[in-house]
């Protein structure tokens, strides 16, 4: 007998899972959510049921509860489910914020819950599709050990690579993410503000850069980032950087103190190559240590700490 799910809070990755359980035959209980209208995409061509929060009691008949609101609220949204007993001592509780641990779900093990947390690292698009939106993804788990093997079923049936965070470090997990997805539309929108100084509209450097940065994906991907690493602080070029820093300082000084501590960031990485001399990580350190604009004042001139 398959297992049987509810979902609490609807929003792409709600509703993500829900398709993707229905598919592998998992009962779906219902969906909670704060409005019929916002569950109409997916309860309109499935048997699946809408309920709203007043209904709350209802969880207890499913054997995982899964609480996909936003951060903010999945603790309120567990002491409210708490409250209506809407769990029991066979009950499975998730959520799925990336940063938070299972630790705000205490409510639910005052009732014997075992609890967890699943986070498909990866984002979501509100479009609906016929693939499957978790298949060779990574989804991070955390949590007691029941809620653990629970979370690992449910990402193998969703061919998803599981793997174990410790409680303690799930935040440095979600921090790393930030930066590899948040942080990367960052550098990209940085590019393409300095591809406008060339008279190029954002669209097409958009298409002129996505192959670049594809090929450096790649790279990383098949060599590292020590070995990916290419360009001006790779060679030790301080002329070309210099000359970077200048007309970022004249025309985009906005933008100098990131170019500049992105720089800082990039020797030590570029110090990891035998083919970067001392005399070139020196001159490269003493470039972007003085190179700092509104923020010159706070920045001590001494070498970068390493990575």
């Amino acid at each position: 007998m398959s297992l049987s799910i509810v979902v609490v809070g609807y929003g792409r990755l709600g509703a993500a899972l829900c398709t993707e359980l229905y598919r592998l035959r998992y009962t779906i209980k219902g969906i909670f959510g704060k409005s019929k209208t916002s569950t109409q995409r997916l309860t309109h061509d499935s048997d699946i049921q809408y309920h709203d929060p007043s209904q709350y009691s209802l969880c207890r008949y499913a054997d995982i509860v899964f609480i996909t609101t936003p951060d903010d609220v999945i603790q309120q949204v567990c002491e409210s489910i708490a409250r209506d007993q809407g769990f029991t001592s066979h009950s499975v509780v998730f959520h799925c914020s990336g940063a938070l641990t299972s630790e705000i779900l205490s409510s639910a093990r005052k009732y014997g819950a075992s609890t967890g947390t699943m986070h498909p690292l990866q984002s979501f698009s509100i479009q609906k599709t016929e693939q499957n939106r978790f298949k060779d993804i990574y989804i991070a788990i955390e949590g007691d050990p029941v809620a653990v093997e629970t979370a690992k079923k449910l990402a193998n049936d969703l061919q998803s690579h599981p793997f174990i965070l410790q409680t303690s470090a799930k935040i440095f997990y979600h921090a790393a993410a930030v930066v590899a997805s948040n942080y990367l539309i960052t550098l990209v929108n940085m590019s393409l503000q300095l591809l406008e100084k060339t008279g190029m509209n954002k669209h097409d450097g958009i298409s002129l850069l996505m192959p670049l940065i594809q090929g450096t994906i790649e790279n990383v991907k098949k060599s590292g980032t020590d070995q990916a690493l290419t360009g001006p602080i790779a060679r030790g070029d301080i002329d070309i950087l210099s000359k970077h820093i200048t007309a970022i300082k004249e025309d985009i000084p906005e933008l100098l103190d990131l170019y500049v501590w992105l720089g800082r960031y990039t020797i030590e990485i570029a110090k990891l190559s035998p083919k970067l001399s001392s005399n070139s990580v020196s001159c490269l350190e003493y470039l972007f240590n003085n190179s700092f604009g509104n923020n010159k004042s706070k920045i001590k001139n001494q070498k970068s700490e390493n990575l």
